[in-house]
């Protein structure tokens, strides 16, 4: 009888030697900031999870916040991003007027769009979306757009093609998000 209860003593004293509650979650919230670091957000979206099923920390729980934010500002960036390829190919096959027009009505809302995307402050995505909002290449593609949207309307002849290569310069440019996997 000693001598389970010394083992039991022994088992019971190594078992509380393991990291603390608050340890592990402190090192998952670790490895969530490398993840998120490394631009790999779902990585560190499930990882913060898992530190706060841990310990619930309202730090932690921000950081998630912040992230889950990103990950929906990414993904609609990137859905943009596909409209306008997509619109653009449009812009190639098209030689009616009208679908033309319709064709550069859309390129042009879903150009407003991409900018207005709300997005969480200092991330990598407001980087991005500031590096266009500055960049005179997008102005000059918004007026081009805009220029050629109102032709079409007005049923003056349009360069489809001028149009479609200033869009494809303008993914070429922008179309890899850089800091995210």
């Amino acid at each position: 009888m000693r001598k389970f209860i010394m083992v039991l003593s022994i088992m019971l004293l190594l078992a509380g030697c393991g990291p603390s509650k608050a340890d592990q979650a402190a090192e998952l919230s670790t490895q969530a900031e490398q993840h998120y670091k490394d631009g790999d957000l779902q990585s560190a979206k499930a990882v913060y999870e898992k530190s706060l099923e841990i310990k619930e920390d309202a730090e932690i729980r921000q950081k998630l916040t912040l992230t889950e934010s990103e990950i929906t500002a990414l993904a609609t960036v990137r859905q943009y991003l596909s409209d306008l390829s997509a619109a653009n190919q449009e812009l190639k096959q098209n030689i009616d007027p009208t679908a033309l027009y319709e064709t550069s009505v859309k390129i042009d809302s879903i150009l407003n769009e991409l900018t207005e995307v709300p997005v969480p402050d200092y991330s990598s995505i407001t980087v991005y979306l500031d590096r266009i909002k500055e960049d005179n290449n997008f102005f000059l593609l918004k007026s081009d757009v805009e220029l050629f949207t109102l032709s079409a309307q007005s049923g003056i002849e349009v360069d489809a093609v001028k149009l479609n290569k200033s869009v494809q310069k303008f993914l070429d440019e922008y179309s890899t998000i850089s800091n995210y996997k």
